[in-house]
């Protein structure tokens, strides 16, 4: 169990068997790659003439990655 600033808990439950085998639970903005994380939310695009939104703004990438 682990208690957050905020006071929330999380519980995190596994079968005893397995483990030793898994790896630890972190939070995700832990495990953001430093590149995912100075990526800017948008960027601009000859190509429309204006600004898009990257990657980092694509929950399916960031799921991913995490």
């Amino acid at each position: 169990m682990r208690v957050e600033p905020n006071g929330t808990r999380v519980i995190f439950l596994c079968d005893p068997m397995v483990a030793a085998h898994l790896p630890r639970p972190v939070p995700a903005r832990g495990a953001l790659p430093d590149w995912l994380r100075a990526m800017p939310t948008t960027a601009y695009s000859a190509i429309h003439g204006r600004d898009i939104r990257t990657l980092k703004q694509c929950p399916l990438v960031v799921d991913a990655i995490t």
